[in-house]
């Protein structure tokens, strides 16, 4: 085994193979953290810039994005070294003496670089020669010889100083006339040498309505990203032929390599600011990229700043991270929030945009999919990362050697014009002044700047992270934006260097105790040209079953280079280290027995293995047969949209459905099913066939009624005749109470599976509902039906009525009686009920009745021989005020007792909720105007402010706009600043405790106490489970799907569910299983499962998704 272990101080620019070093010395006692030494380091960098009548924010858009750092040994003496860039002042490089002091070397070495705009940096041996070179991009607003970049390639050591000689133009690489921000040196065609992607971004906005098409696919020449191949030394762009992306409107601002589907080919992800989304291009193995971004996200961020990708969860799959620009307090949300902009959102859409919301996303790989993309889970806000103010270069490294890695991320913006008082106000008066002139510096002199303290947060190991920055000595307030990281003075731990614009950059040493949290840092060596081994991919396993992977692509976070060495935390777990190393021309090592503490250099020649076929995993539960099906219906949303009807509705309720239903209709021993529709559209029955389709009915008596919108069928039998008749529960929000579409339905099977509908068997109900549950609750032999009110369109959060039917049918007549008000009158206003299920909770062998709903807590009805008297303050420990999507019952801890499950909305929102602080809904004819508004409110950092931006509020409440004239003014208000104690006298106040899909676990006591589950089950909301013995194991487990799309755009869309399995352990803990386990996607906008038994017993499921295909998948054998 070919490997050298470094020593502490210096590498020798000759290694003896096979002969390892130890490193030497200690590290002293340090507390915990980072401390700022950049005082006794001797960098004195200071990235400053003179802004002009000429050349400012207004002519320039990245004036104040910052410069780039990169880290690399320059000299091969063993330790790091550091180069800056600045935006118009001389670069910097420092030579790294040890312990931490730097000299500034930059006129010894020759890397001062031109007069000109510098934005990213990237250092990389591009010659093969053994030496790290360093090239600087240029962008701004000069000729293109002003903007051509720079690349300073390594002449080696002259009189102690590495000293470089300027050759973009000798290698092609200069690049005039482009605006460009990084560049990638990456082996994209794994012949052995590196090749380089230029990331450009525009000076120039074009409205991204006009011409959309051409817009995004013609080439600009100076804006549109390059790829440049490597063609013995002397680099062509290719860019044409490669199939790039990205013409006119293309901001970029961040770009890494990652082999995101670990095909061994490297992959590119790039951000693109304002308009232009984010593009993930597949490396497609033949020269050229294939942009798969909507294949593999549901959502990315809307104004994407860095990036960097990294396995997080420790499950060896890239995850993505992108910075944006959301704050974490509720003052400069409030600062920077307009109107909602649902209708320019829809047309960039419509218009071939993807769903971007600003926020930093979190995309975590679920799994790779059957065309061999990656298929990403976006819990930026579950993991409690996606707010950050506005971000730059996001950094994921294990800090703190724990074995996790955890994320740095820079902070702050020079001067904040993006504030909406300034923008609309102070912009606008002086441009109603001088006509559209370049705004004046003394206009500028108007903006504060936005100095904000960096963040880190450690990870938790349980997909979520916590904010350390102020223990960890992140406190100082700047304007930051590149940033690296490296083991500067070799003691095993990584340390923080940041590029600030107007102050002294800073070097922040990691005090990480390396004695109790051991380590392994790798150092690579490949043959040929790519010296450093640029994309390999490492995988770390241990004695105890613990795995770390990684990727050796230096370019990272914003505008910078990380140091060219993997480093992996390992805390205590040291035992039985297996290194396998897959180079990045597809040859694989193996190192075994490794030791801890070190920095080992690893040769490419020796230890190679034959790659191992790919393993089978574990069984698949599931196969996708969507396709073979030729389902004959796809349910089509009609075009209401609820926030143009109703103000300040978080969500919209006309999306409902559709629910699913089914039942043997036609006696032929095939289960057959009913997909509910929108209003707008029938609904449709479909026969399953013995060869596994589904066709119409050839009756379908359902279509007269295509104006009610049709949220929940039943099938039960009404009329006791033997077969299953068809109940239909009207809802929906595009009808006012009392309209005859919410009239609910009842249809009479004949015996054959042809229904006549029944006329004047049910009683007047005409509010909008959501869910009926069957069972015979007065034990006289036919099924009764309690029916469920969702909401009062108009008067969101009011309790609309539901209802309790007795079945009074006779040989003859079919008839339901509403006996609610005598037989349970609480149910009458009972809250905005979204799903109720019968079961006996109490075991005196009659059925008990259990709602959920939204804004409500759960509620448990118990039957007293036919009379339901709520018994859930008695029943239930604690507050359970959610917004409940779903109840099932079951015994989940196999106890014997009734336990539920329950769908909420799920903590992957910007909403949080707790029982101490809860989320609210206060609802009020606030102006006293005959207007009942719902305003929503939720903690933020301690204290309970409205969700509502002031555009927002003051539309309907116009008269608002004098007590707020400011943005600023709102900023801080609370529902007690905004209105007086009169108007909000009368207030209906709805609490929610949570937002955790959980479960009620029965005590012995017979108490119900509710818990979350697990983090997995908390991605997005859940709007159905399914129980079966799906494994053939002999025990039940659950299938849960869900999300919710149509939120208000600034919330943007839930869509990170992919499916889930929830297995139930005796102790009363769930296991879960994603996509490895159940082998299909149940993602989109679910809404309903239900499970049929085929000619063959076999089973299959059926999913339906809001406006979207219906999708069938069979269980294996």
């Amino acid at each position: 085994m070919f490997m050298n272990i470094l020593p502490h101080k210096l590498l020798p620019a000759i290694i003896l193979l096979g002969i390892v070093h130890l490193l030497n010395g200690c590290t002293a006692a340090e507390p915990a953290g980072f401390t700022d030494v950049t005082g006794s380091s001797g960098i004195e960098f200071v990235n400053s810039f003179q802004e002009t009548e000429k050349f400012n924010v207004f002519n320039f858009m990245n004036m104040y994005n910052g410069g780039g750092v990169a880290v690399g040994d320059l000299n091969n003496d063993g330790l790091p070294d550091l180069f800056f860039t600045a935006n118009q002042l001389p670069d910097r490089l420092y030579l790294n003496k040890g312990d931490l002091s730097f000299e500034d070397i930059t006129e010894k070495a020759g890397v001062a670089g031109k007069p000109g705009w510098k934005t990213g940096v990237s250092m990389a041996d591009v010659n093969g020669d053994g030496l790290l070179d360093i090239y600087v991009c240029y962008s701004g607003l000069g000729d293109a010889a002003y903007r051509a970049n720079q690349l300073f390639i390594n002449q080696g050591v002259e009189n102690g100083y590495p000293v470089f000689h300027e050759s973009a133009a000798a290698f092609g690489l200069d690049a005039p006339g482009t605006n460009s921000n990084q560049a990638v040196f990456f082996d994209f065609d794994r012949d052995g040498d590196l090749d380089m992607f230029l990331l450009n971004h525009a000076t120039t906005f074009y409205s991204p309505f006009v011409n959309t098409s051409k817009l995004r696919s013609l080439r600009h020449p100076s804006f549109s990203h390059r790829l440049y191949r490597n063609d013995g030394g002397h680099f062509t762009d290719i860019s044409i032929a490669a199939g790039l992306k990205g013409g006119g409107n293309t901001f970029g601002l961040g770009v890494i390599a990652s082999d995101v589907n670990k095909d061994g080919w490297p992959d590119l992800y790039m951000t693109n600011d304002f308009e232009e989304q984010d593009y993930l291009l597949l490396n497609k193995h033949d020269g050229t990229f294939e942009d798969v971004t909507k294949k593999c996200f549901g959502h990315i961020s809307r104004y994407g700043m860095g990036c960097d990708i990294a396995d997080y969860n420790n499950d060896a799959e890239p995850d993505i991270f992108v910075a944006d620009m959301l704050p974490e307090d509720n003052r400069r949300q409030k600062l920077l929030k307009g109107p909602d902009q649902y209708d320019k959102y829809t047309l960039l859409v419509d218009s071939g945009y993807f769903h971007q919301n600003m926020r930093n996303t979190f995309q975590v790989c679920q799994g790779i999919d059957e065309q061999g993309l990656p298929r990403y889970a976006e819990i930026g806000q579950l993991a409690g990362i996606s707010n950050t103010d506005w971000s730059w270069a996001p950094l994921f490294a294990d800090f703190d050697n724990d074995g996790l890695k955890d994320l740095f991320l820079t902070n702050g913006y020079w001067r904040d014009f993006t504030n909406l008082d300034f923008s609309n106000y102070v912009v606008n008066d002086y441009q109603q002044q001088h006509g559209n002139q370049s705004v004046s510096l003394e206009v500028m002199e108007h903006l504060s700047q936005t100095k904000l303290s960096n963040y880190i947060f450690r990870n938790k190991g349980d997909l979520t992270f916590e904010n350390v920055s102020a223990e960890q000595g992140m406190t100082a307030k700047t304007s930051a934006n590149g940033a690296a990281y490296a083991d500067l003075d070799n003691d095993g731990d990584l340390d923080l260097i940041i590029n600030n614009i107007g102050e002294k950059a800073q070097l922040y040493r990691n005090n990480a105790k390396t004695d109790s949290a051991h380590y392994l840092r790798i150092q690579l060596q490949d043959t040929g040209m790519n010296r450093n081994a640029i994309g390999a991919t490492l995988l770390l396993e241990t004695g105890s079953g613990g795995r770390q992977y990684a990727e050796l692509f230096p370019v990272r976070g914003f505008l910078s280079t990380v140091e060219p060495v993997i480093h992996f935390g390992l805390g205590k777990d040291t035992s039985g280290i297996r290194l396998t190393v897959n180079w990045p021309d597809g040859r694989r090592s193996v190192y075994k027995r490794l030791p801890v503490d070190k920095k080992i250099l690893l040769l490419a020649r020796e230890n190679n293995e034959t790659p191992l076929a790919a393993s089978p995993g574990e069984k698949k539960l599931f196969t996708d047969i969507t396709a073979t099906c030729d389902f004959p219906f796809r349910p089509r949303e009609n075009l209401f949209v609820d926030f143009k009807h109703y103000y300040f509705v978080p969500w919209q309720l006309s999306r409902q459905g559709p629910r699913l239903a089914t039942q043997d209709v036609n006696g032929d021993g095939l289960d057959d099913v009913f997909v509910g529709a929108p209003s707008g559209q029938a609904a449709m029955l479909c026969l399953q066939t013995a060869d596994g389709r589904f066709i119409p009915a050839p009756s379908q008596p359902w279509q007269p009624d295509s104006l009610c919108e049709d949220v929940q069928p039943v099938f039960f039998d009404a009329d006791g005749d033997g077969d299953p008749d068809l109940y239909v529960v009207s809802g929906g929000s595009e009808w006012k109470e009392g309209a005859e579409a919410l009239r609910d339905r009842l249809y009479i099977n004949n015996g054959k599976g042809v229904f006549s509908k029944v006329e004047g068997a049910l009683p007047v109900m005409t509010t909008s509902k959501a869910c009926v549950a069957v069972a015979d609750f007065n034990r006289d032999g036919k099924p009764d039906l309690f029916v469920g009110g969702r909401l009062k369109p108009g008067a969101y959060g009011s309790s609309p009525d539901s209802y309790l039917l007795l079945n009074n049918s006779r040989k003859g007549k079919i008839g339901f009686t509403d006996v609610t008000n005598s037989a349970a009158a609480a149910l009458r206003l009972c809250g905005m009920v979204t799903d109720a299920c019968w079961t006996d909770v109490n075991v005196d062998s009659w059925p008990d009745l259990v709602l959920a709903g939204e804004w409500m807590p759960v509620r448990i009805f118990l039957n007293q021989k036919g009379r339901l008297v709520e018994s859930s303050e008695a029943l239930l420990t604690g507050k359970t005020g959610g917004l409940w999507t779903r109840v099932l019952p079951g015994d989940f801890d196999q106890d014997g007792r009734t336990d539920f499950l329950l769908g909420n909305l799920a903590p992957n929102t910007q909403f949080h909720a707790a029982a101490g602080q809860p989320m609210t809904l206060c609802i009020n004819d606030y102006l006293k105007n005959g207007q009942q508004l719902p305003i929503l409110n939720y903690f933020i950092q301690g204290t309970a402010y409205p969700y509502l931006s002031r555009d927002e509020l003051t539309e309907p409440l116009p008269s608002l706009k004098k007590k707020f004239l400011k943005y600023a003014a709102y900023a801080d208000a609370t529902m007690h600043d905004i209105f007086s104690e009169e108007q909000m006298r009368g207030m209906k106040e709805l609490a929610v405790q949570t937002l955790s899909n959980s479960w009620l676990r029965q005590q012995p006591d017979g108490k119900y106490v509710l818990l979350p589950l697990p983090v997995p089950a908390q991605f997005s909301a859940i709007q159905s489970f399914l129980q079966d013995d799906f494994d053939g194991d002999g025990k039940t487990e659950i299938l849960a799907a869900g999300n919710f799309y149509p939120f208000r755009v600034q919330l943007g869309r839930e869509d990170a569910g992919k499916g889930l399995l929830l297995i139930p352990g005796a102790s009363g803990n769930f296991q879960t299983a994603g996509y490895s386990r159940l082998g299909v996607w149940l993602d989109g906008d679910v809404r309903d499962m239900v499970a049929l038994k085929t000619a063959g017993r076999q089973k299959i499921i059926i999913i339906s998704r809001n406006d979207d295909n219906i999708q069938i998948i069979k269980a294996n054998p």
